[in-house]
């Protein structure tokens, strides 16, 4: 099994607290332990949501905020925050979908099989992305 780390970045807008408990949970409760979970709140005017994902206290996670609202989605977010990312390898998470419990284990084997950098839980392939 295949132990490098993966970086899974969630951004957050204006969800409720059960989408965010939700796919926040399914994140972090994945078979595949070795992440980095980097969670960008875009939304910066009400602070619920940072202080709801910092009650987990998970050690993995890296929250930012974001000063402002940038409507931050794949290209926007990677492009910003590229640099705080510890591993080179990305999972993009939409924050209204739940993964399944082995999601990321799946994910790293097809990242690793067809050599890409970045994938989102909805397949999508950005190679070369980084370069």
């Amino acid at each position: 099994m295949d132990k490098k780390k993966i970086s899974v970045l969630m951004t957050v807008y204006k969800e409720n607290e059960e989408e965010l408990r939700e796919s926040f949970e399914s994140i972090i409760n994945q078979t595949y332990k070795n992440l980095e979970i980097i969670v960008v709140i875009d939304f910066p005017d009400e602070t619920w949501r940072k202080e709801l994902i910092e009650q987990y206290k998970d050690t993995r996670v890296k929250l930012i905020l974001n000063e402002k609202n940038i409507k931050s989605y794949i290209k926007d977010t990677l492009e910003k925050y590229k640099e705080r990312f510890n591993s080179p390898k990305i999972l993009f998470v939409i924050i209204n979908q739940s993964l399944t419990i082995k999601t990321c284990q799946q994910k790293i084997d097809l990242i690793n099989k067809n050599n890409v950098q970045f994938i989102d839980t909805i397949p999508i392939y950005l190679e070369n992305y980084f370069k």
